[in-house]
């Protein structure tokens, strides 16, 4: 596997197109993990180069760290975010969500070949 596996692009109306880049036996592997630890080993693992490098985290926007006001489990990527001794997680730049989180996981999208667009909220 290499470690490029997504490719983000930020659209003129400043959402976020998601799409894997991964070659065929990197979709089967991330298919296979998937299943044995769920999808949000899975975003880790897909993200982690970018995340390593200062620019887009994924994050549960729901659980108040960092706080943002969404109630509902969704699917949250963040343009940067910073970690500070505190332990609360902050924002840095834009952040988008997933709309459809309450019925789909991007995953789907993503690791069957098609982009997923997440709405800009900041």
């Amino acid at each position: 596997m290499h470690n490029t596996y997504l490719s983000f692009v930020k659209l003129p109306n400043g959402n976020l197109e998601i799409s894997f880049c991964g070659s065929p036996e990197d979709r089967e592997e991330f298919q296979e993990k998937r299943k044995e630890r769920g999808s949000a080993s899975v975003w880790a693992d897909m993200i982690e180069s970018y995340a390593c490098n200062g620019s887009y985290y994924h994050f549960d926007p729901s659980n108040g760290r960092p706080f943002v006001g969404i109630t509902g489990c969704m699917d949250g990527i963040a343009e940067s975010m910073t970690f500070p001794d505190d332990g609360d997680p902050e924002i840095i730049g834009d952040w988008w969500h997933a709309p459809d989180y309450y019925s789909v996981d991007p995953l789907d999208f993503l690791l069957n070949g098609s982009p997923v667009t997440f709405i800009l909220v900041k």
